[in-house]
This record gives C-alpha cells, sequence and structure tokens, in this order.
C-alpha cells in the first residue's frame, strides 16, 4: 500500500473513531484496524487436508521452515513472522506459552515437537524466522479444512472468520486438488466475512505471483 493509501486509511479510521466514540464494541473493531494497518499484511493458506499448504508456505519462503508430515503441530494454526533468529512459541489456555524444539532429522522434515501437549491444548503456534519473504507478509497456515476431526476444521474456521471481530487474515489462498460442496460452502463464508475480490489462479497464474512475491521481498 503507497503512503498517500496508508494516510487516507488512517484519517477514515480517525474519522470512524470520533463518531463511533459511544459504541465500545464499534470502537474496539476501530482500534484493532488502527493497529493492523501498521503490521505486515496476513495471508492466510487454506484448504482441505494434503492440498499442499505447507508445501505452498515453504516455497514462497524460500526455506523449508513449515512441517508437511501430518503431526500433532500441523492440527495447530500457526502463524510465520519475521524474526532474528529461529523461534517456535506455542500458546495454550489464552495467555500461557511455552517454547517448543524444532527437529530436522537427515533426510526427513523439519518437525515441531509439542511434547506431552496435543494440538486440542494448543491455540496457536508463533514461527518467528530470519526469511526475507516474511519481513512485510506474516502467513498463516491453517490445519486442513477436510479433516476427520470437525475441532479441528473449526480452527481454520473460527481464525477466518470470528464472529465478534475482523478476520483474522487480510487475504486467503485456499488450495484444493478437486472443488466439492465443502469448499464451496467454506469459501462462501470466508468470502462473506473477508470480503475483497477472489479469482482461480492456474498453475500458469501462480507461477507468475509467486515470482512477484519474490521480487518484491528481495527489494525489502
Amino acid at each position: 500500500m503507497s503512503a498517500g493509501a496508508l494516510a487516507q486509511a488512517r484519517a477514515l479510521i480517525g474519522a470512524a473513531r470520533e463518531i463511533y466514540a459511544g459504541d465500545p464494541a464499534v470502537r474496539r473493531q476501530l482500534d484493532e484496524c488502527a493497529e493492523r494497518i501498521d503490521q505486515p499484511l496476513r495471508v492466510a493458506l487454506a484448504g482441505s487436508l494434503k492440498a499442499g499448504k505447507s508445501t505452498l508456505l515453504n516455497a514462497l519462503v524460500g526455506q523449508d521452515i513449515a512441517p508437511t508430515d501430518a503431526t500433532e503441530c500441523t492440527r495447530v494454526v500457526t502463524w510465520y513472522r519475521q524474526g532474528p533468529t529461529p523461534t517456535v512459541t506455542a500458546w495454550h489456555h489464552g495467555d500461557q506459552s511455552f517454547n517448543v524444539p524444532v527437529q530436522r532429522r537427515e533426510g526427513s522434515s523439519l518437525t515441531f515437537d509439542l511434547g506431552a501437549m496435543t494440538a486440542a491444548e494448543v491455540d496457536r503456534l508463533d514461527v518467528e524466522w530470519p526469511a526475507r519473504a516474511l519481513t512485510n507478509t506474516t502467513i498463516i497456515d491453517t490445519p486442513g479444512t477436510s479433516s476427520l476431526s470437525r475441532d479441528v476444521s473449526a480452527r481454520t474456521l473460527e481464525m477466518l472468520t470470528p464472529e465478534d471481530s475482523a478476520s483474522g487474515a487480510d487475504a486467503v489462498v485456499y488450495l484444493l486438488r478437486t472443488l466439492a460442496a465443502t469448499d464451496v460452502a467454506f469459501l462462501g463464508q470466508i468470502g462473506s466475512h473477508v470480503g475483497g475480490e477472489s479469482g482461480p489462479l492456474g498453475s500458469s497464474e501462480w507461477s507468475r505471483a509467486r515470482t512477484r512475491w519474490g521480487r518484491a521481498a528481495s527489494t525489502r
């Protein structure tokens, strides 16, 4: 977003704050908008189980930083942000957290070891990684929407379409192998909550988008 557009957005938020000064619920949402406008763009990767979300994330970042095997950690909403050193933090019971060991065995993909905790007990994972592609973009890897566990699928929906606040993502990339009725329903819910334009990306369009992403990251 250009500096001029950012200034206009801040002015609109400021004006709205004055208009809705007496409405605490609206003020909370406007305060969240004011805070997020200066943060990196949040892009969520969603889709059915084993659709390639983590693989795509690794390709966009240019490093293997997301586990691709179906383990406990892939059943948790995971935020990938720019950071000085590789660090993984698990948040549970609201405001409690612990450091998660990162393991990478020879010949196998990277894994996050939750120890005695299960995915159901972890609210989210925060991954900080020194990757240039994450400088101005936070990528959110979500559990598969067609998981056999309804609770696991619900985690993605709760993050993208919360009932009493704005979506956790500014944009959503939805991956699928074949279009099913569950995908259509899920996309409808996301579209009505996140808003904005939408459209399909084939292999050629996605290749061009990935190239632009890499060029943008290299200039930041």
